[in-house]
């Protein structure tokens, strides 16, 4: 077995010689250009670099909302962009977690509907079952007692909690997280990478983090930095 087959062996998601690029009327904007990330269990991963280097790029590539225009990436050794749309979502459903900067809850569900809905996209129905499993996600983040509670009735901070409950809520094996503290005061921000960290470690799961913040990059297993859509640092 050579190094490139044990590696694939022993990553959960692998990025292999991603080019990505996006079309801006006639002109072809280059975004990402071979990028290699091996993403092993228990490892925490912040992705860095200026605005336009392709950061958030990379993270939907990992989490199968976009196909790479050349490269792959694979899922335990299986490969996403052999994947239609549906095995995509499946794929997301149980083995991907995503939070995003902007919470995207459903403002007419209380938290605890919020956390529901990845069940139910996956087939679950509306369960006693998913429903206990909700009610741990919240009280994983600290939200125990907002179950109740609108999108509107939270705070900038419980909105992320409340996210997060939502991507953990299937029980992942990668959380995916971008700028997740982007939208945060610093006390919240910290409050929020503590609760990430605490879930990584509890759950021997892996954390992928795209920030800005040397702070957050500080605290990773490995710093990825990228710029004009490559790799400088890692």
């Amino acid at each position: 077995m050579n190094d490139t087959q044990a590696n694939i062996q022993q990553s959960v998601l692998q990025a292999q010689a991603l080019h990505h690029n996006y079309q801006l009327g006639k002109t072809k904007i280059q975004v990402l250009n071979g990028i290699d990330l091996a993403v092993n269990p228990g490892d925490f991963i912040a992705i860095t670099g200026p605005s336009g280097a392709g950061k958030s790029t990379l993270l939907h590539l990992l989490a199968g909302l976009d196909v790479p225009v050349q490269g792959d990436v694979l899922w335990q050794g299986k490969s996403l962009v052999t994947m239609n749309d549906a095995q995509r979502a499946a794929f997301r459903s149980h083995q991907i977690g995503i939070v995003f900067q902007f919470y995207h809850l459903v403002p007419e569900l209380n938290a605890l509907e919020n956390v529901m809905l990845p069940g139910l996209v996956s087939g679950q129905g509306f369960s006693s079952a998913l429903k206990d499993k909700a009610n741990e996600a919240l009280k994983a983040v600290g939200l125990a007692d907002r179950v109740k509670h609108k999108p509107s009735a939270l705070s900038g901070g419980e909105l992320q909690r409340a996210a997060i409950a939502r991507a953990i809520v299937n029980d992942p094996e990668v959380l995916l997280c971008d700028e997740p503290t982007g939208n945060l005061d610093s006390l919240n921000g910290e409050a929020i990478m503590d609760i990430l960290l605490q879930l990584k470690e509890s759950r021997n799961r892996s954390l992928v983090i795209v920030t800005h913040h040397d702070s957050i990059a500080q605290r990773a297993q490995q710093h990825v930095r990228l710029k004009d859509g490559c790799i400088v640092g890692g």
